[in-house]
């Protein structure tokens, strides 16, 4: 998950979206070769606002790396 900032709010703090970039071989994740430092680009895909939240619902961890339901609030902790 990458963060993607879209602009500023009224209190000049930035605002985006997560954008899933695909994923990384376990081989290569180490050499970081995803990381390319690149600041503008175009993005094609399809917004997603993330599963809905019910009493039924196991609550993520994202501390531990454990997820059970998208929700961008804990993506974004990490991010």
């Amino acid at each position: 998950m990458t963060p993607f900032y879209t602009h500023l709010n009224e209190k000049g703090e930035e605002c985006g979206i997560l954008v899933n970039r695909g994923w990384v071989p376990d081989d290569l994740k180490d050499m970081k070769m995803h990381y390319t430092g690149v600041t503008s680009g175009t993005i094609t895909g399809i917004l997603y606002k993330g599963d809905a939240k019910t009493k039924y619902s196991q609550p993520n961890e994202p501390i531990i790396d454990r997820y059970t339901r998208v929700d961008p609030y804990d993506f974004s902790l990490i991010a």
